[in-house]
């Protein structure tokens, strides 16, 4: 009953069925930062030319899959075949064009706010993200001392099989486990995020460089190629991370958490995608699923969530026996 009740309200009590919540996991694409939108874009320009349309079905299909899987899958959708377009040459095209815009991803309302609370209250967190290590390098390179607040992070590239399997999310539970039995979780967080600062600074240089390239010898390739190349020429150097700042620390594990205690039943994950949600039910754990703006209501209706919120803002740690926002 209180999943019931939890989806129509986002509502939950803890009880016997429902343990406080001891560990959260997160995606990142849509329900951390915003780059959804620039997939939409990039993904119908290819399409222009075929005369196909990117619709919320087509997304709802291809988020949270890995790259090669979701294109085949759009592709044959469309009824696209090698003749005209490959997967092979779909993803080099869409990655060419949002290799520019990935810099300025701004971050999903509520989610700045979530993350730095959980990580001052000491509460174990991992992000578990279909992205590949440099593309995450690059989607957060803007955001870089906000993500070194998660004590783990593992990328698609590091699983054997995308969402809706759950090896993602297993994996990222594991390796907060793993941080707590060894004692090093913020020693050993520090030494991996001075790592990601160096290499997200690399990654700013380089794109800094391909993009003042690019913007000179472009010509106009409709709207969508002016409103990626105008985005990323202004926040390319303004959002560049200092070269002197330190990665931030990784909070300390709560006092009260062991890495006995993070059994499935007490980690909550946080999806904005079908998939997701499914990857998460089906390694054991409870989901609150925080649809990107848009998503029709019957892609996420019945989708097995412990709660469906609007946006990160609605949550309330206290009803999953977290530590409440400070008034």
């Amino acid at each position: 009953m209180a999943s019931e009740q939890a989806a129509t309200n986002g509502t939950v009590s803890t009880g016997s069925d429902n343990p406080p919540v001891a560990a959260v996991l997160f995606d990142m694409d849509g329900l951390l930062l915003d780059t959804e939108s620039a997939y939409t874009v990039a993904q119908q320009r290819i399409l222009d030319r075929f005369g196909a349309v990117f619709t919320w079905q087509h997304k709802a299909l291809m988020m949270g899959r890995a790259a090669m899987e979701a294109a085949q899958l759009l592709l044959a959708e469309l009824a696209l075949g090698p003749e005209q377009i490959t997967p092979e040459q779909f993803l080099a095209e869409r990655d060419a064009l949002l290799e520019s815009v990935f810099p300025s991803s701004p971050l999903m309302p509520g989610a700045e706010r979530l993350v730095r609370h959980l990580a001052a209250c000491g509460v174990p967190m991992a992000l578990a993200t279909g992205s590949h290590r440099a593309s995450f390098l690059l989607k957060t390179s803007r955001h870089a001392e906000l993500f070194s607040l998660f004590q783990h992070v593992v990328t698609g590239d590091m699983v054997p099989k995308a969402k809706p399997d759950p090896a993602i999310f297993l994996m990222a539970l594991e390796g907060l486990k793993q941080r707590l039995q060894g004692g090093q979780q913020q020693a050993g967080q520090g030494q991996e995020e001075a790592v990601v600062v160096v290499e997200q600074q690399q990654l700013q240089q380089e794109e800094a460089a391909v993009v003042s390239t690019k913007s000179s010898s472009s010509s106009d390739g409709g709207a969508a190629a002016v409103a990626i190349t105008t985005t990323v020429e202004v926040t390319a150097t303004a959002t560049a991370v200092p070269a002197t700042q330190p990665p931030a620390p990784a909070a300390p594990p709560a006092a009260n958490t062991a890495a006995g205690s993070l059994d499935v039943s007490r980690v909550l994950v946080f999806e904005d995608a079908p998939n997701g949600v499914a990857a998460a039910l089906a390694g054991g754990m409870r989901v609150v699923m925080v649809p990107y703006p848009g998503l029709p209501e019957e892609l996420s209706a019945g989708c097995g969530a412990s709660a469906v919120l609007r946006s990160l803002e609605e949550f309330r740690p206290e009803q999953w026996g977290l530590p409440p926002f400070p008034e």
